[in-house]
């Protein structure tokens, strides 16, 4: 007994049960797991609101089936403005006839996925968003 007494760590602290250790772990996992949640649903309001605070994108949503043909004939042409173009298309695609006029225009799905599986990383994210941003709508007319 008298070494437990030198050695600090072996010994048992008063107040420490295995029933107040398993409390204190499951809260602290409780922690852990609201702090995920929260941390995931921070990233998607961010990801909504970035195409919002970017004004490097400028394309008017108003006449957005002429703009998704535009985009769309842009994309087919690789360069360096990819990135750019899949950031308007994403964001005409909010637009329920530009939806429909993307839809219906040849190949586009196919170079949509074409995209996402490419080898730049900023070009795949881009396409998803767009693929994403594709069956949003206000009302049920896809």
């Amino acid at each position: 007994m008298w070494r437990l007494n030198k050695v600090r760590h072996k010994a048992g602290r008063p107040g420490d049960s295995v029933e107040e250790l398993k409390l204190k772990r499951r809260e602290h996992e409780k922690a852990l797991r609201q702090a995920r949640r929260d941390r995931q649903l921070v990233s998607k309001r961010l990801l909504l609101n970035d195409d919002e605070d970017q004004s490097e994108v400028t394309m008017d949503t108003n006449s957005g089936e002429q703009d998704v043909v535009a985009v769309l004939q842009k994309l087919h042409h690789s360069g360096p403005e990819r990135d750019t173009h899949l950031k308007a298309l994403s964001k005409a695609l909010r637009d329920p006839s530009a939806q429909l006029t993307f839809i219906k225009q040849e190949n586009s799905m196919h170079l949509l996925v074409g995209l996402l599986t490419g080898y730049d990383a900023t070009c795949r994210l881009q396409a998803v968003r767009c693929l994403h941003d594709l069956p949003y709508k206000e009302k049920n007319r896809i």
